[in-house]
């Protein structure tokens, strides 16, 4: 039944049989055909499998079903990026922006992804909209707040962002975004410094995490 495919993918995600886990859930997709999680979760072993296309038809399909499903936009976006499409990474951060509401928890996130992509596209201008928007939109005296704020204005310190950092999980994104800028600009020696914080430390869990391999193995090339 619906239930023990469920629980049974859920393990064999947990431990890391990606390919087993993307069968359970073809079977949960079979049975209930119109359930976006389903697609949502087996976009996410595909991505574990570094198989972006399947992954994004999942991805389009949960959000088909459920047009301001949070984790999919974001997802979506992570992997156009991923894949160096940053323009479409940010278009499809905005459309999301669009779609859901500032009070939702992805939505700073989603600013953030669309701040990266602008960047790494070189458009500068654009990637300080999505800041903006935030400044505009977001208590920035929440989490991600301090973030967006140091991105946006580049003042004050790394130390004082890091300081609003209160536990390991909000350390991983305040040195993996430091690490982004630093990396972006004539810092790149320091924006290492913070993104091998994140691959020592950080929660590899997050989104972050592998962002921060990445640019670490983008940032050595460049020696």
């Amino acid at each position: 039944d619906t239930e023990s495919y469920a629980q049974r993918a859920s393990a064999f995600s947990q431990l890391a049989k990606y390919d087993k886990a993307i069968e359970d859930y073809g079977a949960l997709i079979r049975l209930q055909p119109t359930d976006s999680e389903h697609f949502f979760k087996r976009a996410s072993c595909y991505q574990q499998l570094r198989k972006s296309e399947p992954a994004l038809l999942d991805l389009n399909q949960a959000i088909r079903l459920k047009p301001d499903y949070g984790s999919a936009l974001l997802q979506r976006c992570l992997l156009k990026m991923g894949d160096g499409q940053f323009t479409a990474a940010a278009t499809d951060a905005r459309s999301a922006l669009d779609a859901l509401s500032w009070r939702a928890p992805f939505a700073p996130y989603l600013a953030l992804i669309g701040w990266l992509s602008q960047r790494h596209a070189g458009n500068i201008e654009a990637a300080n909209a999505f800041l903006d928007d935030a400044i505009k939109n977001y208590n920035l005296s929440q989490w991600p707040g301090p973030i967006i704020s140091f991105l946006r204005s580049e003042k004050g310190s790394a130390d004082e962002v890091l300081k609003q950092a209160t536990d390991n999980d909000k350390l991983t994104e305040a040195h993996a975004y430091l690490g982004f800028v630093f990396g972006l600009s004539d810092k790149r020696a320091e924006g290492l410094t913070h993104l091998r914080w994140v691959k020592e430390h950080g929660n590899k869990g997050f989104v972050e995490y592998g962002m921060a391999i990445a640019e670490i193995d983008r940032l050595e090339v460049k020696k």
